[in-house]
């Protein structure tokens, strides 16, 4: 407990109402005033905190809590990637803590220093207001919205080292698109590969 922060507030807790039939569970969030929504750029030691890290995960529920945690999310982010440290992201949206214009300001901030990042098929249509192609598959849309945003971000800042996108469907597992650095050119652009890591039904 030596590395632990300690500051005013309390702990900050969630409620979970469990859905049955056809209604759908419901979560109401209790963070005002936690301790963690209170923090400010003073709490943490970045050098001490980023001291011999090989990467750090960064969810999209921390910015979301405060203007202050925001803004030390990106701090964060761009010192770890000064320091050559893999980031990894979770988007991990929350309707109920922030709005999805706050979200699509923070993502499109942070994507270009992100190495690892999961995002869903929500993320891109309601975040990052890319367009599906109707008549494809989930997986295919979700490949093609992977493809076009990868290709964007190394056209701009030139690549990355390795990006791992993980997909999930209700009722049919979870999967795998994965990309190493590519070319530049779009023309060179690999094809994205989805495998399936989780073939069982996780549904009754």
């Amino acid at each position: 407990t030596k590395d632990m922060v300690r500051g005013k507030g309390r702990l900050g807790i969630y409620f979970l109402e469990q859905g049955h039939g056809v209604r759908n569970s419901d979560v109401t969030y209790d963070r005002e005033y936690s301790a963690i929504s209170m923090a400010t750029k003073e709490d943490f030691d970045l050098d001490k905190i980023l001291d011999n890290v090989k990467l750090i995960h960064i969810s999209g529920v921390t910015p979301a809590l405060s203007k202050n945690l925001y803004d030390i999310s990106i701090d964060f982010i761009k010192a770890a990637k000064e320091r050559g440290i893999l980031v990894s992201y979770d988007s991990n949206y929350r309707s109920k803590l922030w709005s999805l214009e706050e979200a699509r300001s923070f993502m499109l901030e942070v994507l270009p220093y992100v190495d690892i990042a999961f995002l869903g098929i929500l993320d891109f249509i309601n975040i990052l207001e890319y367009k599906p192609q109707e008549e494809k598959n989930y997986e295919a849309k979700l490949a093609d919205f992977y493809k076009e945003l990868f290709e964007k971000l190394v056209l701009v800042f030139g690549g990355f080292v390795f990006w791992v996108f993980f997909l999930g469907r209700p009722s049919k597992g979870v999967g795998r698109l994965t990309w190493s650095r590519p070319p530049v050119h779009s023309d060179h652009f690999p094809a994205p590969q989805a495998h399936s890591t989780m073939p069982r039904s996780v549904t009754k």
